[in-house]
């Protein structure tokens, strides 16, 4: 099997897109393109996800920069620490980088096996994933070569860095504990039920063959079929995709290099980085929001500028960019997150503008109360100089106490019609 892999993480800058590419230590380039590219890719693409994946104009602080820093590394994983047959070679081509509007930034760490079984695949999968594992002695030459880098990026540009949290491999990745991978892997061809197998296996990083073993712990038939059912995209014979919530795995037989080229640079390059992009910056929003407990109203504004400017309820004119991107999102539940999200927001601000209307109901209520003060006083005062009270009643002091009483026993009176009709209604 030929294995391709994308492990990505990502964290909150300290200042703007901007001015963390300012920021960025050496050896990191920014990945242009022209205008011609960019025409080129309006022809399958709508302008709108274009500009925001692939313009960077002066002024313009709502698009992706995109940078990557080449390495060409390689480095053994013993077999020992991987659980596999044999130590197992590692190919690591390059990181990337991708800094967004909002204050985030995503990487990528791509590594690269040849000639690896299944068994080596999930294996290596999940121990580099993850974080806590990164720091073992014996991936000191990955941790080197790859995770190094990524630590000096994060120490450059990240808002933990700047409020003095120290460095380590578990900051590399802002919510969870392990880095999400894009996964592709190139098998020989299967029957659809033994490949089936093979990619549920590869998205959740199973043993090999651990779905036949039908032991205590292997996974139901109930929760496989869910899986495939909901998660998964197969259009074309050669090829299907399982998007889960940590990983998504495209498992192809006898695909054209033109083929994984575009998997590589659009559907992970494009699609796969916004809807991360967008979860991640979910997440955040909702940890503002419930353990921050950051403004309402400002989280609320945020959230539409967001939602203006980084989201796009369709990307592509064809439909394959369209049924993959629709399949990422059901696998990170971008959809179900931002409808709860959003929701509560709503409701925070909905409270939050009936205790300001209560605090200001109150203060009315008692401008009025010295308004009727002041209105039956002055009533008071004028009957009492066309009508004098000692006359009239016999003693001034009976006549302003009857004459008050009598105006308050209207107004409660008046008070309590409203309130009935009020509750009736």
């Amino acid at each position: 099997m030929e294995y391709i892999g994308y492990f990505c993480g990502g964290f909150s800058l300290a200042g703007g897109r901007d001015e963390a590419a300012n920021a960025l230590p050496a050896g990191w380039k920014e990945d242009q393109c022209s205008a011609g590219q960019r025409e080129g890719y309006e022809l399958y693409y709508l302008p709108d996800f274009v500009r925001f994946c692939l313009s960077h104009e002066p002024g313009e602080d709502m698009s992706m920069r995109r940078f990557s820093m080449p390495l060409d590394a390689s480095v053994t994983v013993p077999a020992a620490l991987a659980r596999t047959s044999g130590d197992l070679s590692v190919k690591i081509p390059e990181l990337r980088l991708y800094l967004f509007p909002f204050r985030l930034a995503l990487f990528a760490i791509h590594v690269e096996m040849e000639d690896a079984g299944e068994n080596d695949i999930t294996a290596i999968t999940a121990l580099l994933r993850n974080l806590r594992r990164l720091d073992e002695p014996e991936l000191k030459a990955f941790h080197e070569a790859a995770v190094r880098p990524v630590l000096r990026l994060w120490e450059a540009i990240s808002a933990a860095s700047r409020s003095g949290v120290p460095a380590d491999t578990v900051r590399l990745v802002e919510d969870g504990n392990k880095f999400n991978v894009f996964q592709i892997v190139s098998a020989e061809p299967a029957d659809g039920d033994e490949r089936d197998k093979l990619l549920f296996e590869l998205a959740t990083v199973a043993p090999a063959g651990s779905y036949n073993a039908k032991s205590l712990d292997s996974p139901s038939e109930a929760y496989f079929r869910k899986l495939l059912d909901e998660n998964s995209l197969s259009v074309y014979n050669n090829w299907k995709c399982l998007a889960l919530s940590d990983t998504l795995t495209i498992l192809c037989s006898e695909c054209p290099e033109w083929l994984i080229s575009n998997w590589k640079n659009d559907y992970f390059g494009l699609i796969y980085i916004w809807q991360l992009f967008r979860r991640n910056y979910l997440f955040r929003l909702t940890r503002r929001f419930r353990y921050e407990r950051v403004n309402v109203a400002s989280l609320e504004r945020e959230s539409v500028d967001f939602e203006r400017n980084c989201s796009f309820h369709r990307i592509s004119y064809n439909f394959l960019p369209e049924e993959f991107s629709a399949c990422v999102a059901r696998g990170l539940r971008i959809e179900k997150e931002k409808n709860e999200l959003y929701h509560m927001i709503a409701q925070e601000e909905s409270a939050g503008e009936k205790r300001a209307d209560n605090r200001m109901n109150s203060l009315l209520f008692f401008m009025t109360c010295l308004t009727m003060a002041s209105t039956i006083y002055d009533t008071c005062c004028l009957l009492q100089e066309l009508l004098p009270y000692d006359t009239t009643i016999g003693s001034s002091v009976t006549g302003f106490r009857l004459v008050t009483s009598l105006m308050l026993t209207i107004v409660l009176a008046a008070l309590l019609i409203y309130r009935t009709k009020v509750r009736k209604l």
